[in-house]
């Protein structure tokens, strides 16, 4: 053992290198307060905005922000301890980040509505900001808060994970907001249960560019979202059940709808020239939060025995990176395929699991330039499926 703190902390080596720790109860400032870091940098980019007017400062601070922390700060690089998982587990306190942050980002999309509006024009600090006159500026306010948004997405995936009501309502807002509520099922029903095939939307293929993959993921979402809802229709209400009851009763009817009706209180609150940039925002939201998906399955699939049944999900089917409380430790992604029930203060580091050359962020950006993409990528996945297959490499 290499430490024990204030009696509630004792770290070491558990069998295979990995780092554990144990603790007899969470701690808010050392466990819990860290996952307000998201917050925080929201915060800071919107404050940058307000007091320079420049509306990339932010993306350049994050971009910035993000290795400088992976370099010099402590890594987390943790796994909690049997004895303490069910602690872990069982404290709600964990949940309040992420409600925080769901709340906070609405709030902050709703202030950039206000800023582009014609019609609404508060004083005042927050609104101090002159409206974008170039269309640099334009795309810079979009893409940063699309990036908040597609966070908002992240924390909203986490909770719609948990079991209880109050948490898929929350996690189901963020998703509605950026015109992927139907998202919320195809997750758990669809991406959950065929990840890693090619029966999954969100399972990207080797090769296969992320403008593709997007289109094919948005689409089959929706298309598998319907085709679950009509037979759960089916076995409620028969064979015989008519054409307007199969339509009324399908969410993904009400899904659109959702999206639709957000829109134009966009359009009857803040007028025009915030609607368009509502949808633009929502976009690049898109584009964002289905980027995570397409480096996080990259070009593995899982193998099929003899009769066609693929093997069961493993710790090889995604990939992972050193995690980090921004988002949430999304980068634990082969335990969370493994036990997606499990909350994200209790999921666990494999040191064995195929690991990205680079972190999420800097990821987005290899993965807008397909060529560069694929010369990093491909020989991982090359290897990794020598590995899974028993091959040696002969080279």
């Amino acid at each position: 053992m290499t430490g024990i703190k204030d009696g509630s902390l004792v770290e070491g080596l558990a069998p295979g290198g990995k780092v554990l720790i144990v603790r007899t109860q969470p701690e808010f400032w050392r466990d819990i307060a860290p996952y307000f870091s998201n917050s925080l940098m929201v915060l800071i980019a919107v404050v940058m905005i307000i007091t320079t007017n420049k509306f990339y400062l932010p993306m350049f601070f994050v971009y910035l922000i993000s290795p400088i922390q992976n370099h010099f700060g402590k890594g987390d690089n943790k796994n909690v301890s049997i004895k303490s998982t069910k602690i872990f587990e069982k404290d709600k306190r964990f949940e309040i980040p992420l409600h925080f942050f769901v709340v906070f980002e609405i709030c902050v999309w709703i202030w950039g509505l206000i800023i582009m509006s014609d019609d609404f024009n508060p004083k005042g600090f927050w609104f101090d900001v002159q409206k974008p006159q170039t269309y640099s500026d334009y795309f810079g306010f979009v893409l940063i808060t699309a990036f908040f948004g597609a966070l908002n997405n992240v924390v909203g995936h986490e909770l719609i994970h948990h079991r209880e009501t109050y948490n898929k309502i929350m996690g189901f807002l963020p998703n509605a907001k950026s015109m992927s509520a139907q998202w919320v099922d195809e997750h758990i029903k669809g991406h959950h249960k065929t990840v890693s095939t090619l029966e999954d939307p969100a399972t990207s293929r080797k090769n296969e560019t992320i403008f593709a993959f997007i289109l094919r993921s948005l689409i089959g979402a929706r298309v598998n979202v319907w085709g679950y809802e009509s037979k759960t229709i089916t076995k409620r209400y028969g064979e015989d059940c008519n054409i307007i009851k199969r339509i009324l009763y399908n969410k993904m009817l009400w899904y659109e709808l959702s999206h639709v009706v957000i829109m134009y209180g966009v359009y009857f609150l803040f007028g025009w020239e915030s609607l368009k940039f509502a949808l633009c925002q929502a976009a690049m939201n898109l584009y964002l939060f289905e980027t995570i998906n397409y480096i996080e399955h990259y070009g593995i699939l899982r193998k099929k025995d003899s009769n066609g049944v693929n093997e069961s999900i493993g710790k090889m089917h995604s990939w992972n990176y050193l995690s980090g409380a921004v988002i949430i430790r999304i980068q634990r992604h082969s335990d969370h395929h493994a036990h997606s029930f499990r909350p994200y203060q209790i999921l666990r580091r494999m040191d064995d699991a195929p690991s990205m050359a680079f972190e999420y962020l800097h990821s987005y950006f290899l993965a807008s330039i397909p060529p560069v993409w694929f010369y990093i990528m491909n020989p991982r996945v090359e290897a990794l499926d020598d590995i899974k297959h028993g091959r040696k490499n002969e080279k």
